[in-house]
């Protein structure tokens, strides 16, 4: 937290309170649960000041699963407290709340081979759809299509570079849509009963960690 700066602070002293209580529901009778809360109390005090106390409750809720898009938030609200942008901050509170793309979400939590030569956006099962993809993907790739990726045949298990707007950018190909359409046929499967959209399934699911908070 001392060493980061701005906005990187903020979301540091989010992040901190968020272990805090991570930590404290873990082991709820810990020794260590008494100075922790008072540290929490004190990184809390020193952000949610004067006028930022009114901004407190919506944005500290926000910090407890987002810590970076709770860090956003707290800068809008301290321009908001010197006068400027009137009622920008719960409109954007508002909006965190009930925006689906912006609600919590855990990403991909298996592992990621340390040999993929590239920063990962999504790693998805591709289960019984694999056959499929693959097919699809060996087209692709014989036109120099859809090469920024990684197909782990022991585990059937797609590592993909696109971001989801480079994705919607290459579908103009056929064979490049009939690989991402058994993508998101794989990502449907993987939470078919939530009702949410093919996209935030993946994001959900299998964005990786450093995509989702992006």
């Amino acid at each position: 937290v001392h060493q980061a700066k701005g906005r990187d602070q903020i979301a540091a002293s989010f992040e901190l309170n968020k272990k805090i209580n991570a930590y404290i529901a873990e082991h709820p009778t810990s020794g260590r649960n008494q100075a922790l809360t008072q540290l929490k109390e004190q990184v809390t005090s020193a952000l949610f000041i004067g006028k930022m106390q009114i901004a407190q409750a919506g944005i500290d809720a926000i910090a407890q699963t987002r810590p970076e898009l709770a860090a956003r938030i707290f800068t809008v609200a301290i321009e908001e407290a010197n006068g400027k942008h009137v009622g920008l901050t719960d409109m954007m509170v508002r909006w965190a709340n009930e925006d689906p793309y912006l609600a919590p979400k855990h990403g991909y939590k298996g592992e990621t081979p340390s040999d993929l030569g590239f920063d990962a956006k999504y790693h998805v099962d591709l289960s019984e759809h694999y056959a499929d993809f693959k097919q699809w993907l060996e087209t692709s790739q014989s036109n120099g299509l859809l090469s920024k990726l990684t197909l782990d045949e022991s585990t059937k298990t797609l590592h993909l570079r696109y971001s989801s707007q480079e994705q919607h950018d290459l579908t103009g190909v056929e064979s490049v849509q009939m690989a991402f359409y058994f993508l998101k046929e794989a990502a449907k499967n993987a939470d078919a009963i939530t009702g949410d959209s093919a996209e935030m399934m993946r994001l959900k699911k299998s964005a990786d960690q450093s995509y989702v908070f992006q």
